[in-house]
């Protein structure tokens, strides 16, 4: 009975060990995809109304895991497009990443005036 007891508890341990693993790296992954976001946006509303590369249409790039850009598909994934509407821009941007399977992102969005 003793035994039992402690098998079940100790299952219960690893389960819930396991869980607190998978979930402090969606969180740390969450944590860099939300500066990086924001490290994103910063540089897109330098660049507004001065830089070609921001025209019309979807953009991808990929940050490895240290947040440094990488021409092949990286940890990250950010995802931009500026559109241009009644004298604003609006930048909205999406970072991605997968963490044991599911995808999870990170969505900010910028209006501003156009100069």
């Amino acid at each position: 009975m003793a035994l039992g007891i402690l098998t079940t508890a100790l299952l219960g341990f690893l389960q819930v060990t396991g869980y607190l693993i998978v979930n402090q790296s969606v969180d740390q992954h969450r944590v860099v995809a939300s500066v990086l976001a924001e490290n994103v946006m910063e540089d897109l509303n330098t660049r507004l109304g001065s830089d070609s590369d921001l025209g019309g249409g979807s953009h991808t790039f990929y940050f490895d895991e240290n947040e440094i850009p990488t021409p092949s598909p990286g940890t990250y994934k950010a995802n931009y497009k500026v559109r241009k509407n009644q004298g604003y821009y609006t930048i909205s941007l999406t970072v991605s990443w997968k963490d044991f399977g599911p995808t999870h992102s990170v969505f900010l969005q910028e209006s501003r005036p156009q100069n």
